[in-house]
């Protein structure tokens, strides 16, 4: 009986073989499977400078526009002076490569080394830098014109699809789940408030461990859940992590004061956005949610077998705390 396949992982000497006969990179000495997220990420090293391969998760990205999208985005932020995880062309002069897994095709990309290591953000002066650079990216992106789409961070994505997952998977708890239907509706309606909002391309997963700093230089990478969204919904990833990192509102409130301060001296921030941060934050952590729910069951990020009930009480909690 042939039974399907949800999940698998390729093998770091399969990788290898792949890289090296696919790049001119040199020698490729050693692949080492790096980390296990949204997708699967190789370290490839050779005898000159390391590289990142992706192998995008099936049902995640399935799409090629959904991928070929994040490349030109990365390509035009590199000609505009952004220092950015480049794309590697292949020998044939593909950037994207489709690898058959038992589970369905899977997209590959070679991506270089961020050098530096992870951006901290225990210094105001950092988190004042790091606004700097958010501003610096979104003013470089206003003349992006991509020949690729995938979906815009919208109301749709961030909260009805989220949504009917998170349905899905509590439909065994009609209080809970009644409750969610509640707080999905309050950030929807909240969002729907405001108007004006600034639109444009964002990054999707703007934090600290998504850029290494070298010396004075920041390299962002990770720009899978990039795309046209809302810049509030951008500034609120921010401040969603800063919430998870530190106890306390007033630790919280001089680091963000100081990423607003970077963020203004570079680009203008309506008031409207500010104020639509709190909301973006809690659908920043519905979104999250579903994500965890959808595709992270695999990896145990909702916790060991017999902890559901704990991690349901958990995130209630979090938005419990968010006023929700």
């Amino acid at each position: 009986m042939k039974l399907n396949v949800h999940y698998s992982t390729f093998g770091t000497q399969a990788i290898q073989e792949f890289i090296q006969s696919n790049y001119k990179i040199g020698t490729v000495t050693r692949c080492h499977y790096l980390l296990r997220g949204m997708n699967d990420t190789y370290l490839i090293e050779t005898g000159q400078e390391p590289y990142i391969f992706r192998v995008y998760r099936s049902g995640w990205r399935s799409e090629y526009d959904t991928v070929a999208f994040e490349i030109e985005l990365l390509n035009h932020l590199h000609k505009t002076g952004i220092h950015v995880s480049l794309p590697v062309e292949a020998a044939n002069k593909d950037y994207i490569h489709e690898l058959e897994a038992p589970e369905g095709p899977r997209f590959g990309v070679l991506f270089t080394w961020a050098k530096g290591a992870a951006v901290d953000m225990e210094t105001e002066e950092m988190c004042r830098r790091f606004g700097r650079e958010a501003a610096d990216l979104h003013n470089r992106t206003t003349d992006f014109h991509p020949c690729n789409r995938r979906p815009e961070l919208d109301v749709n994505y961030l909260i009805q699809e989220p949504l009917k997952l998170i349905r899905k998977h509590m439909q065994d708890r009609p209080s809970d789940l009644s409750r969610m239907e509640r707080i999905a509706s309050t950030l929807r309606n909240s969002v729907e408030e405001f108007s004006g909002l600034d639109w444009g391309i964002c990054h999707g997963d703007l934090h600290g461990s998504n850029a290494h700093i070298d010396q004075d230089e920041v390299t962002y990478f990770d720009f899978d859940l990039c795309g046209y969204g809302w810049r509030a919904y951008e500034l609120a990833v921010f401040r969603f992590t800063l919430e998870l990192q530190y106890d306390g509102n007033e630790q919280v409130e001089r680091r963000w004061q100081a990423f607003l301060d970077g963020y203004r001296s570079l680009r203008t921030l309506n008031a409207c956005d500010v104020a639509a941060v709190p909301a973006f934050v809690g659908i920043r952590r519905l979104w999250l949610m579903s994500l965890s729910l959808g595709h992270f069951r695999d990896l145990d990020l909702t916790g060991p077998a017999g902890t559901e009930e704990k991690y349901y009480e958990e995130e209630l909690k979090g938005f419990e705390k968010l006023g929700l």
